[in-house]
C-alpha cells in the first residue's frame, strides 16, 4: 500500500509563484499523491496541469482565516468547482465559535444558493465538490469550545514569547 495515495501535497503560501505550483503538481504526479492542496487562484492552473494524472485538486476556501462571510465562501467554492477542483476544504470561522455562536453554521446553511455546483442542495462546508457526502464530517460540540480556547491561548502565548 502506498501511503502517499492518502496524502495531499500542499502549497498555501500567499506568495506562491506559478513556477512553484508547477513543481508542486509535477511532484504530486511523480509521487502519486491524492491531491494538491492549493489556494483558489491556482485551481484552474493545477487542474489543467494534472489532467489525466489521477491526482486531484483540493481548493482551500477562506484560507487561512475563515472569517469571510458565508456568501463569500459559497462564491469562492463555486468558482473553484468551475475551475476544476475535485475537493474543497473550507476554513471554520473560529471567531464565531470562540464567541459562543455554536449555531452560526446551522443558521447559514444553504445561504448563497447551497452547495457549490448544485444550487439549493446542501452546504458547501461539509461536502466535497463532487457532491458525495463527506464521511469525515467535523462536528463541533459545545464542550469543545473550552478546549479550542485553550489551544488558541497556548498558540498566542507561543507567538508572543517566541516558543
Amino acid at each position: 500500500m502506498e501511503l502517499n495515495q492518502y496524502m495531499d501535497h500542499t502549497l498555501l503560501k500567499q506568495n506562491a509563484t506559478e513556477d512553484q505550483l508547477a513543481k508542486l503538481c509535477d511532484e504530486a504526479r511523480e509521487w502519486h499523491f491524492k491531491t494538491v492542496s492549493i489556494n483558489g487562484t491556482w485551481t484552474r492552473f493545477a487542474a489543467d496541469r494534472l489532467a489525466g494524472s489521477g491526482v486531484g485538486v483540493t481548493t482551500c476556501i477562506s484560507f487561512p482565516l475563515g472569517a469571510c462571510s458565508t456568501a463569500g465562501k459559497v462564491a469562492e467554492a463555486r468558482q473553484a468547482v468551475a475551475d476544476g477542483t475535485t475537493e474543497i476544504d473550507m476554513v471554520l470561522n473560529v471567531g464565531k465559535l470562540l464567541s459562543g455562536d455554536d449555531d452560526y453554521h446551522a443558521r447559514h446553511r444553504g445561504r448563497g444558493g447551497g452547495r457549490a455546483g448544485s444550487p439549493g442542495q446542501g452546504d458547501p462546508g461539509v461536502l466535497p465538490a463532487d457532491g458525495r457526502p463527506n464521511r469525515a464530517r467535523v462536528q463541533v460540540r459545545r464542550g469543545r469550545r473550552r478546549s479550542l480556547r485553550k489551544d488558541v491561548d497556548r498558540l498566542q502565548h507561543r507567538r508572543r514569547h517566541g516558543a
